[in-house]
């Protein structure tokens, strides 16, 4: 059976109040567990990297939080998941009353979720640019105020957007239908969110895919070399390769089905519930699997080492070339020519 919370004659339009079943409730619940998970793990990683600096200033070690651009990005990445997932859990509010209403409570769940998920879909396609043009071009932004500047711009932009129609349409937010999201005309999702969905997919694949192929040793470039030419060349795969294409592959596996589901809504195809709830918690697993693809494939970033002096200080004793190639943990291919 899956009886309604609400009472009777209290079921009115969508855009006011969703009555929920037992079953959805359940379900509700269950998909409510992956943002919680998320945040934990989010909040685990800024706990360590306060207690790293803890650790630096008690033994006397200089220390520098940023000292890469890629640094700035990560912080950045890691604010939005904090936020998208944090507002997705939330929604145990709607579990416990067994029905979602529009109201203060609906609005700030999502706003904090909007502008977390549009955030991520901006500092991922930042990452892959930034990536691609380092391994591949040779060359990347070096100057860490300008990093800033841009994180800066991604986050003005992701507020400012969000506020500004929240402020001038009625209904801005409202249940649709499990959790509070927007309810406008297609083209305001697509500026508010889609779009950078879309976006950071497409360039994740786009540019980490040249650098797959040259991780494994199938392709590579010459020094002077324009940046859209390579060649067709067999040498030794370059270490840890892989962990390049995880980063487009997490996000693009978990948010495809998600976009998929809401392509079809859209065109009023009306998919099960279940999927739309199943690809939610796929989607909310993101902030937890990007903190453990950092903690396992980027250690020395972010004060992450061993915790002995020369492993703290090595970020601050090597060429610049070589802190670039630090960035994304990833030797220089031709060291592993033959």
């Amino acid at each position: 059976m899956n009886a309604s919370h609400c009472a009777p004659g209290e079921e009115i339009k969508l855009t006011e109040l969703t009555c929920l079943g037992r079953g959805e409730s359940v379900g509700l619940f269950a998909a409510t567990i992956a943002p919680l998970v998320s945040v934990f793990a989010v909040s685990w990683l800024f706990c360590r990297i306060i207690a790293n600096i803890v650790n630096c200033m008690r033994r006397n070690e200089k220390w520098q939080l940023v000292q890469y651009p890629i640094e700035v990005y990560l912080l950045s990445l890691f604010a939005g998941e904090f936020l998208e997932a944090g507002g997705d859990t939330l929604n145990y509010e709607w579990v416990v009353k067994g029905k979602l209403s529009s109201g203060k409570y609906c609005d700030a769940e999502a706003f904090v979720v909007t502008v977390g998920e549009t955030a991520v879909a901006l500092t991922t396609t930042v990452i892959a640019i930034h990536t691609f043009v380092l391994l591949w071009v040779g060359t990347a932004l070096k100057s860490v105020p300008i990093a800033w500047i841009i994180v800066g711009l991604c986050w003005l932009f992701d507020i400012l957007i969000s506020l500004i129609l929240f402020l001038t349409r009625p209904d801005f937010y409202t249940p649709s239908p499990y959790w509070c999201w927007l309810n406008t005309p297609f083209v305001y999702k697509l500026l508010v969110f889609y779009l950078w969905l879309w976006v950071a997919i497409f360039v994740s694949f786009l540019g980490y895919l040249p650098l797959y192929f040259w991780g494994k040793g199938l392709v590579g470039r010459s020094p002077g070399m324009p940046w859209w030419r390579f060649r067709f060349e067999k040498r030794k795969p370059v270490k840890h390769a892989f962990y390049l294409i995880c980063y487009p592959l997490i996000y693009c596996t978990l948010g495809l089905p998600l976009s998929i589901v809401r392509w079809a809504e859209f065109l009023h195809h009306n998919p099960p519930r279940s999927l739309t709830l199943v690809t939610s918690f796929l989607f909310d697993l993101s902030g937890l699997c990007n903190v453990l693809l950092f903690v396992y494939t980027r250690k020395g970033l972010l004060l992450f080492h061993d915790g002995s002096p020369d492993n703290a200080e090595k970020k601050q004793n090597t060429s610049e070339e070589d802190h670039q190639l630090e960035e994304v943990k990833i030797p220089d291919a031709g060291e592993d020519s033959k």
